[in-house]
């Protein structure tokens, strides 16, 4: 839990609680954003309307002391009547009085919400910050909203569609934007309940819950994207692809469109259509469908196999393993499920993190085409550790007694596959060419394995500590996963090291502490810990204490931590050269 100092007085008064509440969604959003492998620094702000006149404020910020002023949402109200005019939902007549009521007061409050992103974000107070709002709950004298900023740049790192609402209906956009979406509904909810951030988890769900709420909002909703109807696509593939055919897991293509495209396109049609939700019958139409043929539905049901090209009418679920599936429209993959998880789809191994590693191990190589081998041996299906040597032929004479050495020669993706097969691994020289396959890595054990990875991953460390420390390992698993070895850290600038630890002790030395920015420049210090050295941690170590000291005298609470250390791995070459 971060360690945030509550004021003893708070002008802007909305509600007792409003600072915890505060804090623990941030806190909430961020862990979200983390579990499906966004992790970011989330900057949540309250902001409430009053619901009559007569109040100290008619408009309160919480925090009041934060950079978001008060004078910033000047133009709010107005800007809100606008865009409830131009709003077609303003326009639709209910004959019944309450639901008239009700569907106003709605409109109303959206369009704020609307309007308030478009102050936030306008205000200039944070920069690179992309602003969500929710909808407003009264709560006391006031309706309030709560706003969370997510830095755009990551934001926008994973694909999302045009638009959330498509013929009125909400179908969302990203798996990121959905995330943050339920995380502000919840929050919406909380604020009905008894005190509101009275407790330590105010979104009132587990992370696991929060995320699964939002891909099946996302996944249901590509479906109505591209048929026009509803559907339960999240828990029916998930049912499917969990189960094993003939012990192998699950594999293979389904293609959801309407139902007239899905009828046009197949080659072999049903006589009758299969639900999706007949998980059996659906498990073994997998094994009929490869890269070339995928199974054609339209999210209630299955109508034959045949080919259907990537477009914004169509969406794809690739499943890649048992119990894993990964969803895409247009060619853009939006989501990916394991086991019932959903997450960002990343890259099982990023280009630019293995290029850097490969230049601090081995140096100079032929990145490109041996960044091919390394996707080939990636898709073929079967595990396979690739070694990239400074000294092949070396490493290839040595172990001669231990795998099949060849005349070093450039292969091509498929050849590399093939030597794959067999059980060892597959030496590299720097410019590509293979020196031996089928070679058995030994080594003195380390104490850095991983007794929850298999032998092949403990293997390539032991190998990479004790053999070959001039060398950069691939370990490619049976289901596709990918590992470096060694597991190199990004190398950084050592003036942002410096201004981070700076910044921290600086803001110890404020009068009064300011709590969140005491807890945030403290998380920034401990990310980068590994790069510090023993005076940094010092510095770090007894700003803390200090400041820990500090509140237990003041009659607060105190957190220990555990003191910062120099890593003893830590050296000049993790630092970015200029």
């Amino acid at each position: 839990m971060k360690n945030e100092i509550v004021k003893d007085t708070v002008d802007q008064f909305m509600w007792g609680f409003q600072q915890h509440f505060r804090a623990g969604v941030q806190r909430g959003i961020e862990q979200v954003l983390s579990r499906v492998g966004l992790p970011v620094e989330v900057r949540v702000v309250l902001v409430g309307f009053a619901l009559r006149d007569g109040l100290r404020h008619q408009v309160c910020v919480e925090p009041e002391d934060g950079p978001l002023l008060v004078s910033h949402l000047a133009t709010v109200a107005s800007r809100a009547a606008e865009l409830f005019d131009a709003d077609p939902e303003s326009k639709i007549l209910q004959s019944n009085p309450r639901l008239r009521q009700l569907r106003h007061a709605g409109n109303i409050r959206r369009s704020r919400a609307d309007a308030l992103v478009e102050a936030i974000e306008g205000s200039g107070v944070f920069d690179g910050l992309t602003f969500f709002a929710g909808t407003a709950t009264p709560i006391g004298d006031y309706e309030v909203h709560t706003c969370a900023g997510v830095p755009t740049e990551a934001l926008n790192s994973a694909p999302a569609l045009d638009e959330s609402v498509v013929d009125r209906v909400y179908v969302g956009r990203s798996l990121q934007h959905e995330v943050i979406a339920e995380c502000l509904r919840r929050a919406d909810l909380a604020m009905y309940l008894p005190e509101p951030g009275a407790d330590l988890y105010p979104l009132g769900a587990p992370t696991e819950d929060i995320v699964k709420a939002a891909a099946v909002r996302l996944i249901d909703g590509t479906v109505y994207r591209v048929t026009g109807t509803p559907a339960d696509l999240f828990h029916a593939v998930n049912a499917f692809v969990s189960l094993s055919y003939e012990r192998a897991g699950a594999g293979g293509h389904l293609v959801i469109t309407n139902k007239e495209k899905a009828c046009q396109s197949a080659r072999v049609r049903f006589q009758r259509p299969i639900s999706l939700r007949e998980a059996r019958i659906m498990r073994k139409l997998l094994e009929l469908s490869d890269d070339s043929t995928s199974v054609l539905a339209d999210g209630q049901s299955a109508y034959g196999l045949g080919t259907s090209d990537p477009a914004p009418d169509t969406v794809e679920i690739s499943v890649r393993g048992h119990a894993t599936w990964e969803l895409s429209i247009d060619g853009s993959a939006l989501v990916k499920v394991t086991y019932g998880q959903a997450a960002l789809p990343r890259p099982l191994l990023d280009f630019a993190n293995f290029a850097d590693s490969a230049a601090r191990t081995v140096g100079s190589i032929d990145t490109e085409g041996i960044w091919q081998l390394i996707q080939a041996a990636q898709v073929s299906g079967h595990g396979t550790t690739l070694v990239l040597s400074s000294s092949p032929a070396e490493e290839a004479a040595r172990l001669g007694g231990q795998a099949v050495a060849i005349e070093p020669g450039s292969l091509e993706p498929a050849d590399i596959v093939r030597l794959g097969n067999i059980d060892g691994a597959v030496v590299l020289g720097p410019d590509g060419r293979c020196y031996a396959f089928g070679v058995i890595l030994d080594g003195t054990a380390s104490g850095r394995g991983d007794p929850a990875r298999g032998s092949r991953f403990n293997s390539a460390i032991r190998y990479q500590d004790s053999m070959a420390p001039n060398s950069l390992l691939v370990v490619i698993s049976d289901d596709g996963t990918v590992d470096l070895v060694p597991q190199l850290r990004h190398r950084v600038n050592r003036n942002d090291v410096e201004a981070a630890v700076r910044t921290f002790c600086d803001r110890c030395e404020d009068n009064p502490v300011n709590g969140e920015e005491f807890a945030r420049t403290h998380d920034r210090v401990k990310a980068l810990a590994f790069y510090l050295d023993d005076a940094q941690c010092q510095l770090v170590n007894d700003a803390y204490t200090n400041e820990m000291r500090r509140r237990f005298e003041a009659g607060g609470i105190s957190i220990t931590g555990v003191p910062l250390g120099p890593h003893p791995d830590m050296n000049d070459s993790y630092f970015i050269q200029r």
